[in-house]
């Protein structure tokens, strides 16, 4: 569902400038100019700060800015919402540049052609069916596209905390090492929230509670 939803906004903004007001050829030119501050973010936000939170953000931002169009689609001032659907399509953008490293980097090694390309099969179905959501605000109201960019993008954005982060570690091989590192995370989690002080050592767990030590093997 994030590549569908990320591949839907981008191409749905993409594909909406026209409705926007003023001049389209320079809503059309601001809507590609931004891209190349977005994918220039894009690179230190990897590095810095890893791929779920700023793809989190990102989408979450093409949200905002998405439903923040929708007040000014019936005034008569054009900037405010050139503006704010230029920063919806500035942070989607970003969004679909993580995404492709992130869906890499999330399948294991064995099925990692096959989840990446499904994943952007999916996606390319969202870009498909966006001219046509970009339609359905003719035929109801202009703000009607927009309120379904938004919504979607703000819940895909929170769906996205619930992916593992992978920035930073190994990539996994198997499905089996997929098991092996989610049995791991929850096993350290359980250490690390006792009350004792643990330490793990060549395979035994040493619990110091004061009282003395106490050994177990894992």
């Amino acid at each position: 569902p994030n590549r569908f939803v990320n591949a839907f906004i981008y191409y749905g903004l993409s594909l909406n400038t026209n409705n926007l007001g003023g001049n389209p050829f320079i809503n059309f030119l601001l809507a590609g100019a931004v891209e190349f501050p977005a994918y220039a973010l894009c690179i230190y936000l990897l590095k810095r700060y890893g791929r779920r939170w700023p793809l989190s953000a990102a989408m979450f931002g093409a949200g905002l800015g998405c439903l923040a169009t929708i007040p000014f689609m019936t005034s008569t001032l054009v900037w405010p919402r050139v503006t704010f659907a230029m920063f919806g399509k500035f942070c989607v953008t970003c969004s679909f540049g993580i995404i492709y490293v992130y869906s890499a980097e999330i399948y294991p090694t064995v099925v990692r052609n096959v989840g990446v390309g499904s994943s952007s099969m999916v996606g390319r179905v969202g870009s498909i069916l966006a001219p046509f959501v970009k339609e359905l605000g003719i035929y109801t109201h202009v703000t009607i596209p927009l309120a379904i960019f938004g919504i979607l993008s703000i819940t895909d954005g929170l769906l996205i905390l619930c992916l593992p982060e992978t920035h930073g570690k190994e990539m996994a091989d198997t499905i089996d090492d997929v098991e092996r590192s989610k049995s791991d995370t929850t096993n350290s989690d359980v250490i690390s929230g006792s009350n004792s002080d643990v330490m793990v050592m060549d395979g035994l767990v040493m619990a110091d509670k004061g009282s003395g030590a106490v050994g177990t093997r894992i």
